[in-house]
């Protein structure tokens, strides 16, 4: 909970996991160095087996939490302790946390007492849990898995050197955003590239008329960093950090106030502030339910406001000097506009765990001992979840309450590789 310890704990994981030494043998290998792959780690040893050998492929161990070092987007659900559980409409379960990692000696609720957690301390969880039940490589990018020829696996590096192992779990997340030939890290940004500026003095500095496209959670991130309503820790005065517009290209997101709060209630709650920027609907009138002027918004006329919602497909153009989003300019665009994952096998079918066959895995049709947890393994919502509503927002096909008890049950249930 002290600030200073804990950055100098986390400079000193980023140390450990990048100059451990090159290995050739791992009995198991995790792909991708984020939530699930701790979750399985954690499990594993639990359970007496030996501490798996975990892969990343950037410089960072954390997975997408740890995109930025300091608290760049919050979560989605709010800070409660307990054991890990499933959301209801309109609230959690008494006693049930939907922020947890099964196994982790501490948990995200023990960092802070705030309504929402945020990227970083769910990243300080997940790097902790990997130093404390893995052997973590950094700078590893896993190009292949093959079967080997004297049985088991062989997993081919980016740099060309391989590694054997007789299991292999993919945990790679949801991969790469999506983007186009537009995107270059500087005025085009990808959602993970734009987080990381909010590690910057002045991380939005430059900033002043705003394309966001995508209106996904990763949309509704970057607008709230873009208003002024994230979690970033860093001081910076308006002065040098103020966006002055933000045009929001979705093509299923509400463009007024009142909109945006029936819109809340099928959706996540958490992102309710947003729509205090949108303007008031024409229709609305005053509190005696009479139309016209009152506050500094006129009813039958749209508000002037820093953020506008576009309900259309965007298309980025350079221009001299600027950048064309199908017809308005702007100095920076933010692509959130999905993401796509290569597959390192041709196929994948269910692991079911339960009598009732819940998948709470996946594993290679043709290769013994690959396996896939997580939002890579695409593990369709259970007739249970359609039934008590979590398949009603999809984005919860990748959350974390769904997700962690099943790759936790995969690494109980395999026995030693």
């Amino acid at each position: 909970m002290l600030p200073q310890a804990r950055a100098y704990l986390d400079s000193a994981l980023d140390d450990s996991f990048s100059n451990r030494p090159r290995t050739t043998y791992a009995s198991e290998v995790i792909i991708g160095a984020g939530f699930h792959a701790a979750v399985y780690a954690a499990a594993r040893v639990a359970n007496g087996y030996p501490m798996p050998l975990v892969l990343e492929r950037s410089n960072r161990a954390g997975g997408a939490f740890a995109m930025s070092r300091e608290a760049s987007f919050y979560l989605n659900s709010y800070n409660r302790p307990g054991l890990l559980g499933e959301p209801t409409k309109g609230n959690v379960r008494d006693g049930q946390a939907l922020n947890y990692l099964p196994g982790a000696l501490i948990q995200p609720a023990d960092l802070s007492g705030n309504e929402f957690q945020t990227n970083a301390d769910m990243a300080f969880i997940i790097r902790l849990t990997l130093a404390t039940f893995a052997n973590v490589r950094c700078n590893r990018e896993v190009a292949s898995v093959n079967r080997a020829n004297y049985g088991g696996l062989t997993l081919t590096l980016a740099d060309g050197s391989e590694i054997s192992a007789k299991r292999v779990i993919d945990s790679r997340g949801i991969g790469d955003p999506d983007s186009d030939g537009a995107v270059d890290g500087r005025s085009v940004l990808t959602f993970p590239q734009f987080m990381a500026h909010m590690d910057r003095p002045t991380p939005l500095q430059g900033f002043k008329r705003v394309a966001v496209i995508g209106g996904g959670d990763s949309g509704k991130c970057a607008v709230e960093a873009l208003l002024g309503i994230g979690p970033s820790t860093t001081i910076s005065p308006a002065s040098l950090d103020y966006v002055q517009s933000v045009d929001w290209f979705g093509t299923d997101l509400p463009t007024n106030t009142a909109d945006w709060r029936k819109y809340g209630e099928g959706s996540r709650g958490r992102y309710q502030r947003i729509g205090s920027y949108l303007p008031r609907a024409s229709t609305q009138t005053d509190r005696f339910g009479n139309a016209g002027r009152f506050g500094n918004v006129v009813a039958g006329s749209a508000a002037k406001s820093r953020l506008t919602v576009r309900q259309q497909r965007a298309e980025v153009t350079r221009s001299l000097g600027s950048l064309l989003v199908n017809d308005s300019t702007f100095d920076h665009v933010i692509v959130c506009a999905g993401n796509s994952l290569p597959a390192l096998v041709s196929g994948l079918e269910g692991v079911g765990g339960t009598r009732a066959g819940t998948v709470i895995a996946k594993k290679a049709y043709d290769l013994d001992g690959f396996y896939a947890v997580g939002p890579c393994a695409s593990i369709e919502f259970s007739t249970a979840e359609r039934t008590n509503g979590i398949a009603d927002i999809p984005a919860n096909a990748v959350g974390m309450f769904r997700l962690a008890n099943r790759t936790a049950a995969l690494a109980t249930m395999l026995k030693g590789a």
